[in-house]
């Protein structure tokens, strides 16, 4: 089953430049589609698979997290108490009481959008 992207995803789907992508395309190696002035390019000719999916075995996935070291956890829990020692000398002082108040404020002062005639 053919799947259409643009260039640009097709390039980072298959991890290569899209100059490269476009130079398939000068040459005919790509199967290409203009629709609504947009060119697509066909990432799964034949009907194999354009990206990796959770079906693939545990090792062959993609992995989207990094693992934090034992050292990075420590720094990073290192500098967060030391931000705690030293709290901010001014801080914020609001003067928001009431968000009913505020809401009535902005209404007063709001523009409603321009009517229009209909033609």
């Amino acid at each position: 089953m053919p799947c259409w992207v643009v260039p640009t995803v097709a390039a980072e789907i298959w991890g290569i430049g899209v100059d490269q992508i476009l130079m398939k395309i000068e040459a005919a190696e790509l199967e290409v589609r203009h629709e609504n002035g947009w060119l697509f390019v066909d990432v799964a000719p034949g009907g194999e698979i354009a990206m990796p999916t959770s079906k693939l075995p545990r090792p062959q996935r993609m992995r989207t997290y990094t693992m934090v070291t034992r050292e990075e956890e420590n720094a990073l829990t290192r500098e967060g108490s030391e931000a705690d020692a030293h709290p901010d000398p001014e801080p914020e002082v609001s003067t928001f009481s009431d968000w009913r108040k505020g809401r009535q404020r902005t209404a007063r002062i709001r523009l409603a959008p321009p009517k229009f005639a209909l033609a």
